[in-house]
């Protein structure tokens, strides 16, 4: 499984209905909402979601998940990272993080 066709995959599937728009953030290739908010990257070979920290605590369970770091020895609460082996959920997670940014923008 190679993790840049499976996150192309997401981005196409995300980005077909309108509602999303590839982007980048921190450098790193991205889907933003309608709005601008980033809800979903591609990092290191690896998806990153936004989503509340209830929905990340199980994933963090799953060997090689981690919270999001983008390099500032910061890891971000609300920002899952997981690798190409769980590329299978990363479309639920995706639309999960879209709804979880677009609902803080209201």
């Amino acid at each position: 499984m190679e993790a840049q066709k499976e996150y192309d995959h997401l981005v196409d599937m995300m980005t077909a209905g309108g509602e999303a728009k590839a982007s980048k953030m921190f450098g790193m290739p991205c889907l933003k909402n309608e709005k601008g908010k980033a809800f979903a990257g591609f990092f290191q070979g690896e998806a990153t979601f936004k989503l509340p920290p209830d929905a990340i605590q199980p994933w963090l369970k799953q060997t090689g998940a981690k919270l999001f770091d983008p390099g500032m020895g910061r890891p971000m609460k609300e920002w899952l990272q997981l690798p190409a082996e769980y590329a299978n959920a990363w479309p639920e997670l995706a639309r999960e993080a879209l709804n979880y940014v677009n609902s803080l923008a209201k």
